[in-house]
């Protein structure tokens, strides 16, 4: 039989246990009641009239476009959204100013050489992704072993877009400049067919392009993280024009946009199917999307820092008349995203030198 002191023990420690559930139990509730109040509240239905809306964008990292789509979230906000694919951002932008479309999505990188290099009509709302998803593939038979091996070689790359960067980035880090090797410009959708048949020796590219040549190709090649240590962000962008026309129509967008943010969060696995569906991929691929992207309304320092550092590369390498690097704030405007959601904006002002 037990001691009265024994006995006394246990049922102390009997007591801080269930002192320690109960508090547990309280500290979840509590948690829960201030999630629930702190989440976004929905936004406030609009009875105004119905907007028409063109975007242009890619596969990658719109995932918030296509759920806002399809759930309704941009109908619900008065708006009639047409959504214009694109192989690369590079060419929503190219159409974006042709205006052929009011919002195009891209990699900051084209917003900031675009600007670097004169081009002054674009403003950047804020980004809805950021991602690690461009690879280096190269063929076994090419005697590739190692990256260092790639000088000489034929590389496929899009011009003009953060694929050009990315590689000069690679080839740097591992000791070799970008006039070792020959580039060639394909567009993302020629890579797959110009790898196979070996016009080029390998290329860079990015999401459902890697995607496509990884299972085409299989065991012929061999595929290499394509970003040494740099996100890249998805921005859109639009013009001043359509930004002084129609703020309010950017206003609702963000607002569907932060719906769509707040369904992928609670619901990943219905956003993988209808992102999924809108770019025609299996949920496997959905699965490496989710493991190299994000997808959120942010505006943050990371993003300018990247920005800056593309406009150095743009200009060390002459590919603009342009020495100075710009002051992207005064290329920003987002108003909009603050408004739908003043946490995503974190940013500090840069000061001018005395030559800017």
């Amino acid at each position: 039989m037990a001691s009265s002191k024994e006995a006394f023990t246990l049922i102390s420690k009997k007591s801080t246990m269930a002192g320690l559930v109960v508090i547990g139990l309280v500290v979840a509730l509590a948690g829960g009641y201030f999630w629930w109040c702190s989440r976004p509240s929905p936004p406030p239905p609009y009875t105004g009239p119905v907007e028409k809306l063109s975007l242009g964008t890619t596969t990658i990292m719109s995932t918030l476009l296509w759920v806002a789509d399809q759930n309704g979230y941009f109908q619900a906000q008065g708006l009639d959204v047409t959504i214009q694919m694109y192989d690369a951002g590079l060419f929503a932008v190219n159409d974006l100013l042709a205006g052929k479309v009011q919002v195009a999505a891209c990699a900051e990188f084209v917003l900031a050489t675009k600007i670097v290099d004169g081009i002054e009509n674009l403003r950047g709302l804020g980004t809805i992704g950021s991602s690690h998803n461009h690879k280096i593939i190269v063929r076994r038979d090419r005697g590739i072993a190692k990256p260092e091996d790639l000088a000489g070689k034929r590389i496929g790359v899009t011009r003009q877009t953060i694929g050009d960067y990315f590689l000069d980035l690679f080839l740097t880090f591992h000791g070799l400049a970008i006039e070792q090797v020959q580039l060639v410009n394909l567009r993302p959708q020629e890579m797959a067919e110009a790898l196979s048949r070996g016009q080029v020796d390998a290329v860079i590219t990015w999401g459902t392009f890697v995607y496509t040549i990884e299972k085409q190709m299989g065991e012929e090649v061999v595929s290499w993280p394509g970003q040494i240590y740099q996100s890249y962000y998805w921005m859109l962008i639009s013009t001043p024009q359509f930004i002084q026309a129609k703020p309010e129509v950017l206003i609702r967008m963000f607002r569907a946009l932060a719906r769509a943010e707040e369904f992928v969060k609670q619901h990943p696995g219905a956003a993988k199917e209808i992102t999924a569906r809108r770019i025609a991929m299996p949920l496997d691929y959905m699965e490496y999307c989710l493991s190299v992207e994000k997808y959120e309304l942010k505006m943050g320092q990371r993003v300018l820092m990247a920005m800056e550092d593309e406009a150095r590369w743009a200009i060390r390498h002459n590919l603009t008349d342009k020495k100075d690097i710009p002051n992207y704030l005064d290329y920003l405007y987002l108003e909009p995203m603050a408004a739908v959601k003043p946490g995503a904006v974190k940013l500090m002002a840069r000061e001018k030198k005395p030559n800017q």
